[in-house]
């Protein structure tokens, strides 16, 4: 598998980063699988035109390596003392188009990633499959679940039973001192967000039994969300894990009481006359 080793999965995890910082995207979470990857970020509303010059040069030297960003450089500077403005403001204006647009931050990232694979690997031929996907998160709930649904995928996988365990997710690589996963961890706003990370430490192996009931349309036995109260976890927090929610968008806690997130609640007896 191409993502196979460490050094590859740190070296797309720097490719991440660098394309990040250069297209002005919030990346709120990921996972490096060896055959495929998961990103979940936020892309702010903004106008690339109204980055200044200084500042697009220094994204730039980002992600087109050091090499690279020398020979931009000479081009620019020669383009400056010839006195043609218009091919300089071009190069610069090419470079914002990349900026705050979701497409061209993913081809800005495969692109870092090949390039430094190549140089590492001395591997020739074609590195991607398919177009990616991309899916829009219409509110807060959904995105908790994308961002719920990406850290689980080495437990799904079976390659650890915590989510922490696994050194290439964002939780995982925030626990190991990695600077860029801390910051994507931070935009998790959530209130419950201590909480929550606790239960990803203690229960994720509980969570994982508990996805694969919801698919099959069972109802899990009622000892694993006790378990998971007696280690202290509230029910809010785990309303929020298992991605019980209200259609206004707040955890559904009774569904927790229930046990049952589809068991309509019993009605109330009726009083006899």
């Amino acid at each position: 598998y191409l993502l196979k080793t460490d050094e590859a999965k740190e070296a797309l995890l720097d490719s991440l980063h660098r394309a990040a910082v250069f297209s002005g995207v919030d990346v709120a979470g990921f996972c490096i699988m060896d055959n495929h990857f998961h990103v979940c970020c936020q892309l702010p509303k903004r106008d690339p035109g109204a980055v200044p010059d200084e500042e697009v040069l220094r994204r730039a030297e980002y992600v087109k390596g050091r090499d690279g960003f020398r020979r931009m450089m000479v081009e620019l500077d020669a383009l400056r003392a010839s006195g043609d403005i218009d091919g300089y403001n071009e190069r610069l204006r090419a470079l914002r188009a990349r900026m705050y647009d979701i497409s061209q931050f993913v081809k800005t990232f495969l692109e870092v990633f090949s390039r430094r694979f190549r140089e590492q690997t001395g591997y020739v031929g074609r590195l991607w499959g398919d177009r990616f996907k991309s899916v829009l998160m219409k509110d807060t709930a959904q995105f908790r679940r994308c961002l719920k649904y990406i850290a689980l995928n080495p437990v799904r996988a079976g390659m650890v039973n915590r989510i922490v365990a696994y050194a290439w997710n964002t939780q995982g690589a925030a626990r190991r001192g990695d600077e860029f996963a801390k910051r994507c961890a931070e935009l998790e706003e959530d209130d419950d967000a201590e909480g929550v990370w606790r239960l990803f430490e203690n229960g994720v192996a509980l969570v994982d039994h508990y996805d694969r009931a919801r698919r099959a349309r069972t109802t899990p036995p009622s000892e694993t969300i006790d378990e998971l109260i007696a280690q202290g976890v509230s029910r809010r927090q785990i309303a929020i894990i298992y991605g019980f929610y209200l259609q206004n968008g707040e955890p559904d806690v009774d569904a927790v009481e229930r046990r049952d997130p589809w068991k309509a609640p019993d009605p109330e007896p009726e009083e006899e006359p």
